[in-house]
């Protein structure tokens, strides 16, 4: 059965969001035009919610009149918002006029438009609304489905009447399906269906909760750059994921009902006394007219706006305004399907079946039938359910049922939907202390935060006091407003007791986010994944991460305390958006072992197995002759918070962190080389088997490289940085043999600048250098080799070093192997001789050439490549992965060389390198073992044979101490 194909429904989400976002910005223009005035920042906000809104409700009126007046008043409108906008954003014309947009506002919807959508769709069915269904919580209600039958009705102009069952289209607020049908003539003349046209509209609608969110966050006291940082942040959160994507429009009624709360209550100096009031006015009708749950927060808006505005006479416009928005769908209502009020009688009355009686009729029968005794125990019931269960297990990563759990406690109780965003409260006890109290005061104004506070209390209080039935307060049924009030209160508290502060619990949260809403559910096959949604999904996540770090690391820059300096430090600037860049086309090189990650090799039967066995002693313990320190400790740290069935996705995470954070370093400010965004992607051109890459089994080979480039970054600064380059000799030096040879690069800093920090380097190099020496004399495996071959030595290392990558595989079969090892290796010979030529890029040329002899002659010492009988490029393509790198190095340092042909041809081999593998760039994805179900024996600690990589490879599980010994099949 076919499914929902991603990239038309991709397409039709960017239609919806350029017409409908532009839409508000168009109303600026006209708005200017009409009155002479331009919009306030806040203006600019309610004007971009408004008016697709009220665009929508027109279009459902003028279908509902007649299909043709409605097909022509859609495209009346596309048309007038296009030329609007291309009248007001012309080149020639006078910038100071132009509308103030929120432009990354409008990017960040976008962005995060794209990142629900993908995520969505990773694991599609044959319908969009039914993947919503069944994606993240199995088992939905068809509510997702109603805006679009409703819209299609009207559009193809048959009777919305019954729109199913024995539900009526009097029961449904109209405006999500109104505001689907601004763009539904040119979605359905583009070929797409009703299924995928609205529920992208819906999905569109769904996120005005980033703009509302980053107002209310605005108002609590945060700068612009803080409130984009947090916004962003916030895009994480399970139970925003899927109130965006199941599209009910629970979240747009709950986004508008905010706008109107912040209008009310006067929260810009931009928004005078009568426009507030209007403003007010409009948004609260047109929350009322997406979803009647919001009625909840505009019953406990009440008594506030009473005491903001001293009384009712001010607020007369606002009530006027409200029931002339309203008072066409309440003759809907009355006189075209009446009764339209079941759900009113549904949850606050208690009468789920239709029958004659108005809500006051069955509110008096019901509740004389219940009594009061009965009233009472729901109520603390009811009270029950907002507060939620599963408290004590917020951060047990090791549940195996934790993504499932989360899941439906996110999305069923009022308190659990900000997720670990809730651990904000840990933040006020602080702030009770006097430096606390002082930076609250100096940046926040608190008595603004006492409204929403006391809005928050009043809604849950009418919400507690109006359900009818047990277990009524499920967050479904009730007012979104209220989540959304929460995340910005925890988030803006969170941000306030330190920024440190706020990153570490973003960074929870967004573990929790990954572990409980990126994987798949029972209820739809995990093997659907298609490659154009994980790949957009990945690229906007990144672009998330950036957008985050980058204004986090901005505005944090004054309070740079200890912890924030080394984000500060890659987080700004140019370098960061080469690592996105460099992250992105990392992650493209091989997908699947993020995407269906699984043990790679010595990953299980080394590191998973004998940390299981042994615990954090196995750190001491050698494999193949030397010790693996990082490796190990990942595997024991992801053993202590993880379920077994994470334990692969975390431990190729941490390998491609670990990469990252070795290309990152190549953009350090104490690393003067020319050229850096070449070296940083000379890790990835050429063609290679991409065994190296994203696994802890070969983690040696990468980290390698911060041993060269520690020979020759200029001497640390700070304490901060003398530790780190400690830290990193210390850990590199023990996680693999190359310490050994790459050592003298070290002591020849020492010997160049005898300072205390380089004499500390050394000799801390030099210890871990003895170290791996002895182990690998002591504890290593002894090979018995023919006598050497040095002709043979030399096509394997010309082949291996340049040769495939300048040619590309399928060539350099079809040549003769002493060819294509005679067109590798006379480069590279003559590259590395004209590193030693004088001038002053010789300072970085010679410590890089020196590298790359000292780890060929070490990997002649440890495999003897003459003795290879496997033409190939995959048979110990990892031996030869670093000194290829290196000599890509010096390859970019010869664009720039004084003889102009020489640049040229420099520039060329690195062009080819760079192009030959382009068609087969992406690895192919190696058989699906399915991790997850074969790590029930390692839960319980017994014996087992499980199925890893490479293909054929079996992980010998022993088991734990302790645990029953029940055979080796577990």
């Amino acid at each position: 059965m076919a499914v929902v194909p991603f990239e038309s429904t991709l397409a039709a989400f960017g239609i919806h969001w350029a017409i409908l976002s532009g839409a508000g910005v168009a109303a600026q223009v006209w708005r200017r035009r009409i009155t002479g005035m331009g919009s306030t920042a806040t203006e600019a906000i309610l004007l971009g919610a408004a008016t697709p809104a009220v665009l929508g409700y027109a279009a459902f009126w003028f279908y509902f009149l007649n299909p043709r007046a409605g097909q022509f008043f859609s495209w009346l409108v596309m048309a007038g918002i296009i030329g609007t906008l291309a009248h007001a954003f012309r080149p020639w014309g006078d910038p100071r006029r132009r509308p103030a947009v929120h432009g990354k506002l409008i990017a960040l919807t976008a962005v995060t438009g794209v990142f629900y959508v993908s995520v969505l769709l990773a694991f599609p069915l044959h319908k969009f609304t039914d993947t919503a269904a069944q994606r993240f919580q199995p088992g939905m209600p068809g509510d997702s489905e109603i805006p679009r039958i409703f819209a299609e009705r009207l559009y193809i102009g048959m009777s919305p009447k019954q729109l199913g069952g024995d539900w009526l289209s009097s029961d449904r607020p109209p405006l999500q399906s109104g505001v689907a049908l601004v763009a539904m003539p040119l979605l359905r003349g583009l070929g797409m269906d009703f299924d995928v046209a609205c529920a992208t509209a819906g999905v569109w609608f769904q996120l005005l909760w980033i703009p509302a969110v980053w107002l209310l966050l605005r108002w609590l006291g945060l700068v612009e750059r803080e409130a984009h940082a947090a916004t962003g942040a916030l895009v994480f959160t399970g139970f925003l994921l899927f109130n965006s994507v199941f599209v009910w429009p629970k979240l747009a009624g709950g986004a508008l009902v905010l706008l109107a709360f912040i209008a009310l209550m006067n929260a810009d100096a931009g928004l005078t006394p009568r426009s507030s009031v209007r403003w007010g006015g409009l948004l609260a009708a047109l929350a009322t007219l997406a979803h009647g749950g919001v009625m909840f927060s505009l019953v406990a808006l009440l008594p506030l706006v009473l005491w903001r505005w001293r009384g009712l006479r001010k607020l007369v416009p606002a009530a006027l305004l409200f029931f002339a928005v309203s008072l066409p769908w309440l003759a809907y209502q009355r006189f075209y399907e009446p009764p339209g009020n079941r759900l009113v009688k549904w949850h606050v009355a208690g009468a789920i079946a239709p029958d004659a009686r108005g809500v006051l009729e069955a509110l008096t029968d019901n509740y004389a039938q219940l009594g009061a005794k009965a009233a009472l125990e729901t109520r603390r019931v009811n009270a029950e359910a907002i507060v939620g269960f599963g408290w004590t297990r917020l951060l047990d990563f090791r549940d195996p049922d934790f993504g499932p759990r989360a899941r439906q406690e996110e999305v069923t109780y009022a308190l659990r939907t900000p997720a670990l965003w809730v651990m904000g409260l840990l933040a006020l006890p602080w702030l009770a202390w006097p430096a606390g109290r002082r930076r609250m005061f100096e940046r926040l104004n608190w008595r603004e935060h006492a409204l929403p506070v006391a809005w928050l209390g009043l809604t849950l209080l009418v919400w507690l006091a109006l359900m009818f039935f047990p277990q009524g307060t499920i967050i479904h049924q009730g007012s979104y407003a209220m989540p959304l009030v929460m995340l910005g209160l925890l988030a803006v508290w969170a941000m306030t007791a330190g920024r440190w502060f706020f990153l570490l619990l973003g960074l929870l949260q967004l573990i929790g986010f990954v572990l409980g809403w990126l994987p798949g559910s029972k209820a739809v096959p995990v093997d659907a994944a298609p490659t154009a949604a994980i790949v957009a999904g990945t690229s906007a996540l990144l672009l998330l991460v950036f957008w985050v770090s980058h204004l986090f690391s901005w505005s944090a820059r004054r309070e740079s305390a200890w912890p924030l300096r080394p984000l500060l430090a890659w987080c700004h600037g140019p370098r960061a958006a080469w690592l996105a860049v460099i992250a992105l086309a990392m992650f493209l090189r091989k997908p699947h072992a993020l995407t269906v990650p699984q043990l790679y090799a010595e990953d299980g039967s080394i590191f998973l197995a004998f940390n299981d066995l042994d615990g954090l002693r196995a750190v001491l313990a050698p494999y193949m002759g030397y010790l693996h320190l990082l490796p190990r400790l990942v595997a024991w740290g992801v053993s202590k918070v993880f379920d077994p069935a994470w334990w692969p996705a975390f431990y190729n995470a941490a390998a491609f962190a670990a990469w990252l954070f070795v290309i990152g370093r190549m953009f350090s400010r104490r690393l003067d080389w020319p050229g850096k965004p070449w070296l940083a992607l000379a890790f990835l051109i050429g063609p290679h088997s991409g065994e190296v890459l994203s696994n802890l089994t070969n983690l040696q080979w990468c980290t390698a490289l911060l041993l060269v480039q520690q020979a020759v970054i200029a001497r640390p600064t700070t304490w901060g940085e003398r530790v780190t380059d400690l830290v990193i000799v210390v850990v590199v030096g023990l996680t693999g043999p190359f310490i050994i040879a790459l050592s003298p690069l070290l002591v020849w800093r020492w010997w160049r600048d005898r300072r205390a920090d380089n004499c500390g380097l050394v000799i801390a190099a030099l210890a871990c250098a003895a170290v791996q020496a002895w182990f690998v004399l002591r504890t290593g495996p002894k090979f018995i080799f023919p006598p050497f071959d040095l002709g043979g030595f030399l096509v394997i290392v010309g082949q291996h070093l340049l040769g495939w990558s300048a040619l590309g595989d399928a060539w350099a079969r079809s040549w003769p192997r002493g060819v294509v090892g005679a067109c590798g290796l006379i480069p590279a010979v003559l590259l590395l001789v004209a590193a030693f030529r004088p001038g002053p890029a010789r300072r970085f040329r010679v410590p890089v050439a020196a590298a790359c002899l000292l780890m060929l002659a070490a990997v002649v010492y440890r495999s003897r490549p003459d003795t290879w009988n496997f033409d190939n490029l995959t048979f110990g393509d990892r031996y030869f992965y670093v000194p290829r790198v290196l000599l890509f190095w010096l390859l970019v340092w010869e664009f720039q060389a004084a003889w102009g042909m020489l640049a040229w041809l420099a520039r060329g081999l690195y062009a080819t390198c760079a192009v030959v593998h382009l068609n087969g760039y992406i690895l192919p994805a190696p058989p699906n073992y399915h991790w997850s179900a074969q790590v029930e024996p390692i839960r319980r600690g017994v014996p087992a044979n499980l199925s890893t990589l490479p293909e054929g490879w079996t992980l010998e599980y022993r088991g734990r101490p302790g645990a029953p010994r029940v055979g080796p099949g577990g």
